[in-house]
């Protein structure tokens, strides 16, 4: 269960709801039916290794964020969007010119009602990194290629209108999930786990791991992600290990996958692609893309600037649907769900270069507005809800860091992808 904060305004009053939503997972596979909700989660509190920034709610009138716990985006149960999917076949890219990059929507400009009271926190600790690494993977990796010169630019409806209004707004509001996925970082003093992992085989979707056991390094107390996913992704020396459905056993220091399904990926975390691999699966997102990959981090924030590509979730209305057609490298496989969009699997989303900056812009902001123009955005996953998402290293990160991106109802309609959004594009086809 996701619980978040959805703001509707009359006028000039913001009317701020607590709302719980179930979502379903966004990596299904051909050899299992699409996941149905997760239960509502209990209460209790698993301490983690190393451990995730907890945010404290507020006092004041000012609506909290509770970090969704689960990949996906918020969906409001007062006003859910209700989809159908469609049965229609993809058709080819057209060759049409691509059409104006001014923006289809302009972002809100409703005053404030109610300002934030306290500036976000941008203390951060870095996680450790491979020596001589400052981010995953190697530098010819599709997360640290610039978008190429050459790229064209189309614009789509869905990347700024929502089909069913939420709350009467149909404007297309970007999330930040802040609670999904943290990375474990082993050192050589922590004890030897074993990874007893299943075959994962499903050609189609370009899945071919037999069965196979391993030990790694990994801190005593470490979890899985703890929503309907249980991800898990850890760095042992060089190596990656993330599993999708994870059984953890703290007691027998074992991982394995649940008896609902299987689904795991190892690779190289210094010069390895994390994306694109037709030979078999990077990672266990939904696009096969490694889940320690696209990730807005500690060592970003420190750093002041988000140096690679960034990683993307779709709902349903935006995302099109599976079929070996639909999907575009850097992704190898598609959503087994009911996606009905325009928008393939593995598309590069981004900004157009030469588009002119938007004031008003908070650091992160900035820091976002650059990522996507330089990198973009790879579309890597299905999220619930109607709204897209971004992701953190919720080890690294905290959500008080990222409200200037996301909380619209914080600032008056207008957080910074309220204004980023409008700007973005789909690169090298008309969706």
């Amino acid at each position: 269960m996701l619980r978040s904060l959805v703001a509707s305004k009359t006028g000039k009053t913001a009317v701020v709801a607590l709302v719980a939503v179930l979502a379903r997972g966004g990596c299904a596979s051909p050899d299992r039916p699409p996941r149905r909700a997760a239960p509502a989660p209990t209460t209790t509190l698993v301490a983690l290794s190393p451990v995730a920034p907890i945010t404290v709610l507020p006092t004041t009138t000012t609506p909290a964020t509770l970090p969704p716990v689960t990949t996906h985006a918020p969906v409001p149960t007062t006003a859910a969007p209700v989809v159908t999917a469609t049965t229609t076949a993809p058709t080819a890219a057209p060759t049409t010119a691509p059409t104006s990059t001014v923006p289809l929507t302009v972002p809100p400009t409703v005053a404030p009602t109610v300002p934030p009271t306290v500036a976000p926190t941008t203390t951060t600790v870095a996680p450790p990194m491979v020596a001589g690494n400052g981010r995953p993977f190697g530098a010819s990796s599709p997360w640290n290629t610039p978008t190429p010169a050459s790229t064209t630019w189309f614009d789509a409806v869905r990347l700024h209108t929502m089909p069913i209004a939420v709350n009467g707004d149909t404007f297309q509001h970007w999330w930040v999930n802040t609670s999904s996925v943290g990375i474990y970082y082993a050192k050589a003093t922590d004890p030897v786990w074993t990874f007893n992992m299943p075959a994962y085989i499903a050609p189609l979707w370009n899945r071919n791991r037999p069965a196979q056991t391993f030990q790694v390094h990994a801190p005593a107390n470490m979890v899985d992600g703890g929503d309907e996913d249980h991800i898990l992704v850890l760095i042992d020396g060089t190596r990656y290990y993330e599993v999708w459905n994870a059984q953890v056993d703290p007691v027998t220091r074992t991982v394995t996958n649940r008896a609902s399904g299987p689904g795991w990926a190892t690779g190289d975390f210094v010069n390895g692609p994390g994306a694109g691999t037709m030979a078999t699966n990077d990672g266990v997102r939904a696009a096969n893309f490694s889940w320690a990959a696209g990730l807005i981090t500690g060592r970003d924030v420190a750093a002041g600037k988000i140096d690679h590509a960034l990683v993307v979730a779709l709902p349903h209305s935006m995302l099109k649907a599976g079929g070996t057609p639909d999907y575009v490298w850097p992704a190898t496989a598609w959503d087994n769900g009911g996606a009905q969009g325009p928008i393939k699997m593995g598309s590069r989303l981004g900004i157009p270069a030469g588009t002119p900056r938007p004031a008003g812009l908070s650091p992160l902001g900035n820091q976002m507005f650059d990522a996507l123009v330089t990198y973009g955005a790879f579309v890597g996953d299905y999220c619930g809800g109607p709204w897209p998402m971004f992701y953190v290293d919720k080890f690294t990160v905290t959500e008080a860091q990222m409200r200037p991106l996301f909380t619209w109802w914080d600032y008056g309609g207008s957080s910074d992808m309220e204004k980023l959004g409008p700007l973005l594009r789909v690169a090298n086809y008309q969706p």
